[in-house]
């Protein structure tokens, strides 16, 4: 059994393994559009749907990377190979022309396939024979995630802007060789003899559905409903150009989920609660969140900017009660044997609803007030409906 030295070492590792990785692949999906269009004159719509690959293919490779780390080879050697795969592609965004993207894309996709879904599972195996903090520690993971995606943005952004497609498609690769390194020196986990038994199969089904589902249903609601925002975000912004960046505008839902995720992370680690309990949670502040939106007229004015704030601060909460939970639940009641396997899967609900609101984006935003209320009430139901749910466990032991 490890010592908690040697887990906060290799928790260490795995944070900035994680921090590297996003923050390249965030920061290349940034200056990927606009490189298409201003280098390689390529149609707007064609750059769009190229970009749109990215999603679509995470599912399908993540998936192949997932059977080759749990069935074929150990995790650790495939977030290798992902990691060396990622290099190559952003590698070969340096050919200028359209040949470079469609195999930079191809690898760097293919890479993530391979590298994100085990290491997640390599990760989640170090809390094995601590289920009790594996709340804490997945939302550890997705602070880092966070760091990562904005950090990427901003500095890869900036150097694409101040110094060309070079030096950007450089860094990516830079940043892509140190998560890497650190993905060399995390350690395989030893599978510790995990009782099963004791928890009924058909209950472990039950709990790792439910959450599936819950959590499809959280992002569903977000992505749905995030029209509204951005309407108001659009008045609000020319009567705070000199105060207020555009760059700050799209960074505040990352800014305000660091220092509730950071506070949570220290409150669950000493706090253990139920995981239900903090989904229920997360969808009663969404509630809450959209309900401030309801306050704001559509005449909109310079003091409204406190109220959207306060939308936002209040679904971040919501978010950091919901979003590292899926990963918790599949790594506490699935076999770990397979448990890169199943995360994958667990996601192909997330992103399929993704590229289904995308192609329907225009009915949402077009009626954006009453998608609001529709998606506030529904957000209400789940919240309140699964504190119900878990009263009526509590009383019946359904699982």
């Amino acid at each position: 059994m490890q010592t908690n030295q040697n887990l906060n070492i290799q928790t260490l590792i795995f944070y900035l393994s994680q921090l590297f990785e996003r923050m390249a692949y965030y920061g290349l999906r940034a200056i990927l559009i606009l490189y298409m269009i201003t280098e390689l004159s390529v149609e707007r719509l064609e750059a769009l749907s190229i970009y749109g690959w990215i999603t679509g293919g995470l599912i399908g490779f993540g998936l192949i990377g997932a059977l080759f780390g749990d069935l074929l080879i150990v995790n650790k050697t495939s977030m290798i190979i992902g990691g060396v795969l990622q290099i190559i592609g952003a590698l070969l965004f340096l050919i200028p022309n359209t040949s470079g993207v469609y195999a930079g894309l191809f690898m760097v996709i293919l890479g993530t396939g391979f590298y994100m879904p085990n290491v997640t599972a390599q990760y989640g195996k170090l809390f094995l024979n601590k289920p009790k903090l594996l709340d804490s520690a997945f939302t550890g993971i997705y602070v880092a995630i966070n760091i990562g995606a904005f950090l990427g943005i901003l500095l890869i952004g900036l150097v694409y802007e101040n110094y060309g497609k070079v030096y950007g498609f450089a860094l990516v690769s830079i940043l892509f060789a140190l998560s890497l390194m650190f993905s060399f020196l995390t350690k395989d986990t030893k599978l510790f003899n995990i009782d099963f038994k004791a928890i009924k199969i058909e209950s472990r089904i039950i709990k790792i559905g439910l959450t599936i589902i819950i959590v499809a249903l959280f992002w569903l609601v977000y992505q749905v409903s995030s029209s509204k925002l951005f309407d108001i975000q659009y008045a609000l912004r020319p009567l705070f150009e000199d105060v207020i960046s555009n760059r700050l505008w799209e960074s505040f839902t990352s800014i305000a989920v660091l220092p509730v995720a950071l506070i949570m992370i220290f409150v669950w680690y000493f706090i253990y609660n139920s995981q239900f309990l903090k989904l229920a949670i997360g969808f009663i502040f969404t509630t809450l969140s959209f309900g401030v939106l309801f306050l704001i007229p559509e005449t909109i004015e310079k003091n409204h900017l406190s109220l959207y704030l306060l939308s936002i601060l209040l679904f971040a909460i919501a978010e950091v009660h919901v979003a590292p939970i899926l990963r918790s639940v599949l790594t506490q009641y699935t076999n770990p044997k397979y448990l890169a396997i199943i995360l994958s899967l667990a996601l192909i609900p997330t992103r399929l609803v993704g590229s289904i609101l995308t192609n329907n984006s225009e009915y949402f935003y077009s009626n954006n007030s009453i998608v609001l209320i529709l998606c506030t009430v529904l957000a209400g139901c789940i919240g309140f409906g699964l504190l119900f749910f878990m009263l009526l466990n509590r009383k019946l032991k359904l699982i």
